[in-house]
């Protein structure tokens, strides 16, 4: 049933409004992106080439503001399963990249003109200037990237600490395999700053944003998956529910289809559409995430916070990495 009712829910009563408040608030800044992106096509009126080149724009906040939110909020919302919630954490490793490194200066970025520090548009001609701004998006992904790896190595070893302390988890390898993917792709991204951060910040934007991608669709076919058989592991157990697996089988199948439509598109229309196929590809996929996360808050609207593990204690469970 797709109604929200308070009454159905037994997690505590502030855990419960912070996990809603938490889901609506992806939603939100989804919404405030899209916003800000038809505002500033208004004003010059023009689209850019993909969504990830509004970065040299003055919606560049709200782009960068939008990933590092959908970033923590799929990291700190706990998944029911291990694929769910290993696969989120994953994509939330990776938003933050996607918003640190912007795409590079390719026929994406230049299907608008680049905005100076006013705000007004650039000539062709004006190489100065923008030679001022793509230094100054250097001198912040250097920044940028910098402040983050040594976040995410401390992140890991405070996790790898309270998990050798004795941290309950339903399952050892799927900790192992989620951490231990994690500090590949930290080493990897560790190294290539520290031996060629130019190289990093014009390869590393499009992989990570792939990566997040496919995180994301992984994860909601894990929750399709979960939804159709059913899960006893949870407490209580979680019995199948044919509708909600078919919805959410229909979003990821649509995030596949959606690629392959939006190239055909592409392919069709090129002279119409040809400098916008990444643009519309990244906005198909935007608004699925946005439609899977409003389908589970409807299906979780009485979750709140998860239910205590067998044989193990409040602290244990909350303290616990799947």
């Amino acid at each position: 049933m797709l109604t929200m009712t308070a009454t159905s829910s037994t997690a505590p009563p502030m855990a419960l409004r912070t996990y809603r408040f938490l889901r609506f608030g992806v939603v939100g800044v989804i919404l405030a992106l899209a916003i800000s992106l038809i505002i500033e096509a208004a004003e010059t009126r023009c689209w850019q080439g993909s969504i990830s080149a509004y970065y040299y724009t003055p919606a560049r906040t709200m782009f960068v503001g939008t990933l590092l939110i959908l970033g923590l909020v799929m990291i700190v919302l706990w998944g029911k399963t291990v694929v769910e919630d290993s696969f989120f954490n994953l994509a939330g490793l990776l938003a933050p990249v996607v918003a640190f490194v912007p795409t590079v200066e390719t026929d994406d970025t230049r299907t608008c003109a680049f905005r100076g520090t006013l705000g007004d548009e650039l000539p062709d001609q004006n190489a100065t200037e923008k030679g001022l701004i793509t230094a100054a998006s250097r001198a912040a992904v250097e920044n940028n990237m910098r402040t983050y790896l040594i976040v995410v190595l401390v992140v890991l070893l405070v996790f790898l600490f309270v998990h050798i302390k004795g941290a309950h988890t339903d399952s050892p390898v799927a900790f192992w395999v989620t951490w231990g993917t994690a500090a590949l792709l930290f080493a990897f991204g560790a190294v290539a700053y520290v031996v060629d951060s130019e190289w990093l910040r014009t390869h590393a934007h499009n992989p990570s944003a792939y990566a997040l991608f496919g995180c994301i669709g992984v994860a909601v076919i894990g929750v399709a998956r979960d939804k159709w058989r059913g899960n006893n592991q949870l407490v209580p157990p979680e019995d199948p529910s044919r509708f909600w697996a078919v919805i959410y089988a229909s979003i990821a199948g649509s995030m596949v289809l959606g690629l392959a439509a939006v190239f055909l598109l592409a392919w069709a229309f090129e002279k119409q559409l040809g400098d916008h196929k990444i643009f519309l590809l990244e906005a198909v996929e935007i608004a699925l995430v946005a439609a899977f996360w409003i389908a589970q808050t409807i299906d979780r609207w009485g979750d709140g916070a998860p239910r205590p593990m067998p044989g193990a204690t409040a602290e244990q469970t909350a303290g616990a990495i799947e």
